[in-house]
């Protein structure tokens, strides 16, 4: 038997969790879980497990990676094998979103809604919660929204580029679009064609502006549109780190690997091919090597920084303080809002920065954050 967890929860010592893997979402007290019996399969049971109640079963024969949690309204949406898209919420029954042929959905980053993929025709839907679907387009060859999805980016098959806000017609932004992004307020957009190009917007405007031309990777959005970074001349192992602050292009660094920006894009954590890890301050243009011989790291705000070295031990370091080693012999780890997962072993980051690890004596206390390790 498989047990696949997809939520970790916060929970007491009376949880138990018998055999299979781990993946881990953001949140603390729900799990969800799906119980294939077969291991040549990717289908099984659905349940939800909230705090230390019992599992629920929420459907049947559900393929692997078919479901997700949404924590903001405790509800989980999931496609079956007639591939019908489902909202479950609660204690109420299942409620049906469209009924055959859904192969792909992602829900708004408010959890107001969900957008999806169906049909041969690669017809692209949205449902908001309190209305009817809405159709917005056919022969979606991929899209982007922004967290409320009243702004949505989408081309077809043929790279041309749309651009619909709210139930406004929509309007074609440009042709032989290969990709595209969008800020999480939705007020700006940029996108890359086939001579490579990048071209940056906002909503509102007429005009696009040509800020860039190479290979360009890694775009990353301000939460209000009006910042982005990105790679540039990126070579499948390092590029130049570029900043543009809607009126020019600010060259941060060489040879970086890849970056990460911290939520409030006030600082740029980057990686080049020596192995150091630098910091830099949006504001003041500052840079700050952090260490070296660093494998891998992720920015959990403008002050801290995990990282794994070559070593594969992993440590946490926040601006002003020693580096902490938190782990050793690190194989996999993940990072959420305020707490990791490593190997078998979440630690639970504070906002005085404090992580623990505990060993088999330790007495499990009301709100410990824990992943059982176990064999299968």
């Amino acid at each position: 038997m498989i047990l696949v967890v997809l939520l970790i929860t916060a929970c007491s010592s009376k949880t138990s969790i018998q055999s299979g893997k781990v993946e881990v979402e953001r949140n603390e007290d729900v799990l969800l879980i799906l119980d294939i019996e077969d291991f040549s399969s990717e289908v099984g049971d659905l349940y939800v497990q909230k705090g230390n109640n019992e599992k629920v079963k929420i459907a049947s024969d559900i393929e692997d990676g078919d479901y997700a949690y949404l924590d903001i309204i405790d509800a989980v949406l999931y496609v079956d094998q007639e591939q019908a898209l489902y909202i479950k919420r609660d204690t109420q029954e299942p409620e049906l979103i469209d009924s055959d042929d859904v192969y792909y959905f992602e829900f708004l980053g408010d959890q107001s809604g969900v957008l999806y993929l169906k049909g041969d025709d690669q017809d692209l839907y949205i449902k908001k919660w309190d209305d009817e679907r809405q159709k917005v387009a056919s022969e979606t060859n991929g899209f982007n929204f922004n967290e409320d999805g009243s702004v949505i980016l989408y081309k077809n098959d043929e790279l041309n580029l749309y651009l619909q806000v709210d139930d406004n017609e929509k309007e074609k932004i440009a042709s032989n679009i290969i990709g595209n992004r969008i800020s999480p307020d939705g007020s700006t957009i940029c996108y890359f064609n086939n001579d490579g190009d990048m071209y940056y917007r906002k909503i509102d405007a007429v005009d696009h502006t040509k800020i860039a031309t190479g290979d360009i990777v890694d775009v990353l959005f301000s939460n209000d549109g009006d910042m982005l970074a990105y790679l540039n001349d990126y070579d499948y192992e390092k590029g130049e780190l570029y900043i543009y602050d809607g009126t020019e292009n600010i060259k941060v660094a060489s040879d970086v690997v890849y970056y990460k920006v911290d939520r409030e894009f006030s600082k740029i954590y980057y990686l080049n091919m020596e192995g150091n890890l630098n910091s830099y301050s949006v504001k003041s243009k500052e840079k700050e090597k952090v260490s070296s011989d660093v494998a891998d790291f992720t920015a959990m705000n403008d002050k801290v920084v995990l990282y794994t070295d070559l070593d594969e031990n992993i440590y946490f370091s926040e601006i002003g303080k020693d580096r902490e080693k938190i782990g050793v012999d690190i194989a996999y780890w993940e990072s959420y809002d305020d707490f990791i997962v490593y190997k078998g072993s979440v630690a639970q980051v504070k906002s005085a920065g404090r992580l623990r690890l505990e060993g088999k004596e330790y007495i499990v206390q009301d709100g410990d954050i824990i992943n059982f390790r176990f064999n299968i």
